[in-house]
């Protein structure tokens, strides 16, 4: 009878450990499990999460802005947008161009705070 009772408290010592352990687990990992399994943060989902923002800025910065001079010169502005009856064609574009190169300089901004934080 004895070993039963010692048996008995120490499954549900175990099972209270792992339900512990569990516990931490996803306090740890803020419910993402896989993060476990991953083989480096770089690869991780929560690594590619935290900077998709930062990604997406650097991909304008290639793909549509790329510099300020090729902004000026209405390589940004779609050419189907830009016709309009309503408002001049220069004033639209003006206004086109000005806003791209309101993005540009806030993309910049954004990223240099960004590497001054990390620097820091």
């Amino acid at each position: 009878m004895l070993v039963k009772i010692t048996v008995f408290i120490l499954m549900i010592a175990c099972a209270a450990g792992v339900i512990h352990t569990v516990m931490n687990i996803f306090k740890v990992t803020n419910g993402n499990i896989e993060i476990i399994f991953e083989g480096s943060y770089i690869d991780s989902s929560s690594f590619k999460i935290k900077n998709n923002h930062t990604i997406n800025q650097l991909a304008d910065l290639i793909d549509t802005y790329k510099s300020e001079e090729n902004i000026l010169q209405g390589h940004t502005i779609n050419h189907d947008e830009a016709y309009s009856e309503t408002e001049t064609v220069d004033q639209f574009r003006k206004e086109m161009i000005a806003d791209d190169l309101e993005n540009f300089q806030m993309i910049l901004k954004n990223l240099e705070e960004k590497r001054n934080h990390y620097i820091m």
